[in-house]
């Protein structure tokens, strides 16, 4: 039994060794929408609950499937990525707002360095956070600008190409944001409908990454 544990041990020393030594780069544009989707609706439900710790997770599990990034790459731009999101949860002033940019940062260098196109980590970043600023005024025209900005900052090409991507992942955090003040608040069935705009809106992505061809499920 003990000399089981032992392997089993060594086994999995060796694995994480070598998952986190081993040399690779993820194409950007090579994901699976609906799963990408369902993870995101997830990670919202989790933001909103406040579970950090369980957000995090979800976000290792994303780099992890989607992007193939190692065991200690994921956790890195997981834990940096959860972080951002819960100092600007409670933040309140543009100051607040401003304490997530080297979160943020940190988060795109190391998803930039999985990437095989580079891009502008800090445009990256200010991106984001305009999109996070802009959702939380509830001003959806500005809203879409800004998500399909972020897109065109990431996969160098004009944020027209990403006005689908935009105006349904918009359409969802508006349903999300309109529930959260009904006395019922948000509903299974709300959750249902936001991750059927959000699997068009990564659809919608997809397809502007890849040229029109159609995503794969």
């Amino acid at each position: 039994m003990k000399r089981t544990v032992i392997l089993l041990l060594l086994l999995t020393i060796t694995y994480l060794a070598i998952d986190t030594i081993w040399p690779r780069t993820s194409n950007l544009r090579d994901f699976k929408p609906a799963d990408v989707a369902r993870l995101d609706t997830e990670m919202w439900q989790s933001y909103y609950d406040r579970k950090q710790a369980k957000l995090i997770w979800q976000l290792v599990s994303l780099f992890r499937a989607q992007y193939r990034a190692s065991w200690v790459d994921a956790t890195r731009m997981a834990y940096q990525a959860g972080r951002a999101a819960f100092v600007f949860k409670n933040g309140k002033t543009p100051a607040d707002y401003e304490r997530v940019i080297p979160y943020l940062e940190t988060y795109f260098t190391l998803f930039e360095r999985q990437s095989r196109e580079p891009f502008d980590v800090r445009r990256a970043a200010r991106t984001e956070l305009t999109w996070w600023v802009v959702h939380r005024k509830r001003n959806p025209p500005a809203l879409e600008k800004a998500l399909a900005d972020e897109m065109a900052v990431i996969y160098h090409q004009p944020a027209r190409d990403f006005a689908g991507y935009a105006a349904y992942r918009t359409e969802a955090m508006m349903l999300r944001d309109s529930a959260a003040k009904t006395p019922a608040g948000v509903t299974a069935a709300n959750w249902q409908t936001i991750n059927e705009l959000l699997t068009l809106s990564w659809q919608s992505a997809y397809r502007a990454v890849n040229q029109q061809k159609s995503p794969v499920s």
